[in-house]
């Protein structure tokens, strides 16, 4: 009887343990509160990082508006002071300068001297115009 005893608590021990290796341990409810915690804060975290960046959009858009406003003051401002006062001419590029002047039959050296420029300048921006694929922007 001892025997048959030995026997059936062997054979539900493999049982038991066939049955729990196959399907695993079941999850600790420690377990599953700690995941659905995790679930929760990452939701949380999202939320958050949406609200800050739409309160720094917002931020960002009432700086706009205010720099418009100072912009358009500031432009009120510039228009008084053109009518008044004649606004400088924009200085003319340097190398269509330079062509014009050369075109007009000027030498080298009465370009460097009328713009204030030095000799090689005017000849290196006088070679760039006769290669306009490697021509660069000349202003100083």
């Amino acid at each position: 009887m001892l025997f048959l005893g030995i026997i059936i608590g062997l054979t539900a021990g493999f049982l038991f343990a066939w049955y729990f290796a196959g399907k695993g341990p079941p999850p600790e409810p420690f377990f599953l509160h700690f995941l659905n915690l995790e679930r929760r804060s990452a939701r949380l975290n999202g939320r958050l990082m949406q609200h800050e960046l739409q309160t720094k959009v917002n931020d960002l858009f009432q700086q706009v508006q205010r720099m418009d406003m100072e912009l358009q003051e500031l432009q009120k401002k510039v228009a008084l002071i053109g009518g008044k006062e004649k606004l400088i001419a924009k200085e003319p590029d340097r190398g269509t300068e330079i062509l014009r002047l050369f075109k007009e039959g000027f030498s080298t050296d009465d370009i460097a001297r009328r713009l204030k420029l030095g000799k090689g300048e005017v000849e290196f921006a006088l070679s760039l115009e006769s290669k306009p694929s490697r021509a660069i922007d000349l202003k100083g």
